[in-house]
């Protein structure tokens, strides 16, 4: 594996720390039970930054990510959503070229969903790359430019989002739920015949119900 041409191997922590900023599926590994603004504060103090400086970044993060609302917020009292957005702005506190999400809109609600949207899109401009992992990539196609869906542990050749978003074999076929816009034009699988009948609440009844010649698909 490579980075800007290297093998990773042979890239030091230093480096790989300043260039790629991550943010897990699971964010709690991330978080400590500081303020919102210390958890973001704390990788650029780590690298020596002035406290003006630091005090800078923390203030241009928590707009551009829209969370002033949580200054002075411990991040441990924050939902699974506001936690999530906190960790994005940690991880691009020391202004990353690589910005790598693990399923980044696991435990949103449809507003975060929306915000997170907003927030990638105003980044995508700023950041080299942007690397997402995502089981449903269709609602983040506002975001996304190219595409590698992964079978059976194999990653697909990347090509360009528009050239498969309505493919809904290319997506089935990975495991992926294809865009909304075009499950809609799946045929819809043929509903089970059900038979009900009165029946008695005893364990007699409950037999014959369960009974095959009474079931029918």
């Amino acid at each position: 594996m490579t980075l800007n041409g290297k093998p990773i191997s042979s890239i030091s922590k230093d480096e790989l720390f300043s260039t790629v900023g991550v943010v897990s599926q699971n964010v709690e590994d991330q978080l400590w039970d500081l303020s919102v603004e210390d958890l973001i504060a704390f990788p650029l103090e780590n690298r020596g930054l002035a406290k003006d400086a630091v005090r800078t970044r923390i203030d241009d993060l928590l707009n551009e990510l829209e969370l002033n609302a949580l200054r002075g917020r411990r991040v441990l009292t924050l939902s699974g959503g506001e936690r999530r957005m906190v960790a994005m702005a940690a991880a691009l506190a020391a202004e990353p070229k690589l910005l790598i999400l693990d399923e980044p809109t696991t435990g949103l609600d449809p507003a975060a969903r929306q915000r997170l949207v907003r927030v990638l899109k105003r980044l995508g401009a700023e950041i080299p790359a942007l690397l997402i992992a995502e089981q449903d990539p269709a609602s983040l196609q506002a975001v996304v430019t190219d595409v590698g869906l992964v079978k059976e542990g194999k990653l697909a050749p990347v090509v360009p989002l528009a050239s498969i978003i309505n493919d809904a074999g290319a997506w089935e076929d990975a495991g992926v739920l294809p865009p909304v816009a075009v499950r809609k034009r799946l045929p819809v699988a043929k509903p089970m015949v059900r038979y009900s009948f009165p029946c008695r609440a005893s364990r007699r009844s409950f037999s014959a119900v369960t009974d095959s010649r009474f079931l029918k698909t």
